[in-house]
C-alpha cells in the first residue's frame, strides 16, 4: 500500500469539502498516466481527516 501526504492551505480545505467541486487525482509517469475523479463519498471521507 502507498499513502500520501501533502499540506493544504485552509482555503484549500474549505474548496475541497464543498460538494459542487469536482476532486481529481491523479499521477504522470513516463510509462503511464492516470487521472480520476473522487466520488462524493471518498471525498467526503477525506474530507473528515482534515483537521
Amino acid at each position: 500500500m502507498i499513502s500520501l501526504h501533502f499540506p493544504l492551505a485552509d482555503a484549500q480545505k474549505a474548496v475541497f469539502r464543498l460538494p459542487a467541486v469536482q476532486v481529481l487525482v491523479g499521477f504522470d509517469h513516463e510509462a503511464y498516466a492516470c487521472m480520476t475523479a473522487l466520488s462524493p463519498a471518498i471525498r467526503a471521507e477525506l474530507a473528515r481527516d482534515l483537521s
